[in-house]
């Protein structure tokens, strides 16, 4: 966390002390009570599914263990989509580096 100034130091041992203490198992909670009372649906990236979530807590984060499914010719579409996407703007960018120079 970047604090400067006269009580940077202190400010940052309070922080350090109160947020694993206090914030981070009240946060923890509500993540627990949300997940397990309503769950969490997870979106479908570029046909890959993810599925089975858990949900692991170490300090100062929340880690996400999940299975995942996917479409594989779906997966291919999108895949190409994107790289055909990244080399346009390349060439696009290299167009208009190209045009400045006049």
């Amino acid at each position: 966390m970047g604090i400067g100034g006269m009580f940077a130091n202190t400010v940052r041992k309070a922080l350090n002390t109160v947020v694993p203490k206090k914030l981070w198992p009240k946060i923890k909670k509500r993540l627990r009570f949300a997940f397990n009372q309503r769950g969490i649906k997870l979106p479908v990236m570029c046909g890959v599914e993810l599925e089975r979530p858990s949900l692991s807590y170490i300090d100062h984060a929340i880690v996400i263990d999940t299975d995942f499914s996917f479409d594989l010719p779906r997966f291919i579409r999108k895949f190409k989509v994107h790289i055909n996407a990244e080399i346009a703007r390349a060439r696009k960018k290299e167009q208009l580096e190209s045009d400045e120079d006049y």
